[in-house]
Formats: structure tokens, sequence, C-alpha cells
């Protein structure tokens, strides 16, 4: 009676394992800290399944397929702009590993310097949770996680990264 119980259980399993394969190599992989204004994430990447769209937003759950600093990111939502069809926010959440998500603070504070820039209301939604803001050239990266995300032994809601792509200033003369 278990082995039927546990093959029964299994067979499901080998069509979910068949259906979405993992990445072959590491290429194969969406770095998104490589992904700028003009990346066109969808028409590089085929293999990679909506699943869901709303206008000029798309989402997306493999994150066997997308990694953020060489951390697995889970449920990426693209917001791209309706004018020029740019890339204008992506939204990802992060592991529910502490240890993984701290040692991603101190690479975006290589990159970019320590956090703290002043990003006025581009990221106010996140009032719940501590957000921690990284300024670069061409975008903002806020990563926003729970308030005792310091001193809490476990994780209960996955921390969560918001890149926002800002337009060049006009210069005036």
């Amino acid at each position: 009676m278990k082995k039927k119980l546990v093959l029964y259980l299994l067979f499901p399993i080998s069509f979910v394992a068949c259906d979405n394969p993992a990445p072959e190599k590491k290429t194969e992989k969406i770095h998104l800290e490589k992904v700028n204004s003009n990346t066109d994430i969808l028409a590089e990447n085929p293999e990679i399944k909506l699943v869901g769209s709303r206008g000029f937003s798309y989402d997306f759950n493999d994150e066997r397929f997308m990694q953020f600093y060489d951390l697995p990111v889970k449920n990426l939502h693209i917001s791209i702009v309706d004018d020029q069809q740019h890339i204008q926010r992506l939204a990802m959440d992060l592991p529910k590993d502490k240890e993984a998500v701290n040692t991603l603070k101190t690479q975006l504070n290589k990159a970019y310097g320590q956090p703290g820039e002043d990003a006025g209301n581009d990221f106010s939604a996140f009032e719940e949770g501590d957000v921690l803001v990284w300024k670069g050239k061409d975008r903002l990266i806020a990563m926003i996680t729970s308030k005792d995300f310091a001193t809490a032994a476990k994780i209960e809601k996955a921390p969560k990264i918001d890149i926002l792509f800002v337009k060049p200033e006009e210069t005036n003369n």
C-alpha cells in the first residue's frame, strides 16, 4: 500500500520536471543585475513562461532562470512603459534566506556604495518594512525587508527588490 502511495505521489512530479527543464548552462540564466532600461527581457528570453500579464506588466516565477547577483529570484514582475517599451520597474521576491540576503546587501554596497540615497516617493508604498535604496547611473534599487529582519531568527516574509529605471534628466543650457 505504501509503495503504491509513493508511486502515486511521484507520478505527477515527473511531468512537472519534464515540463520545466533546469538551465543546462549558467549563461542560460537571466542575470537581472545586467538588465538596463533598453533590455527586452521578453524578446531575448523566450524560454521563460509568463504566469500572467496586465497591460504592460508581466509576471514570471521560474527562479531557475532568473538570478540577481547569483541569488535565485522568485516571482519577477516587470512593468514596461508604454511609450517606448522600455522597462520601467522590475520587482522581485527573494528567498527567505537571511544569510543570502545579507550577502546581497554586501554586493550592492560594493557596486553602488552605501544605501541611503533619497528616492523621494518612488518607494513610498513599502511603509510596512524597512527600505534600503542604492542609486546607480540609470537606476534606483530598493531592498524591502521586514522591520525585524536584523533581529528575527526566522524570516516570515520574503524580502523584495525593486529596481526602478530612471529616465535621464534633461539638461538646461
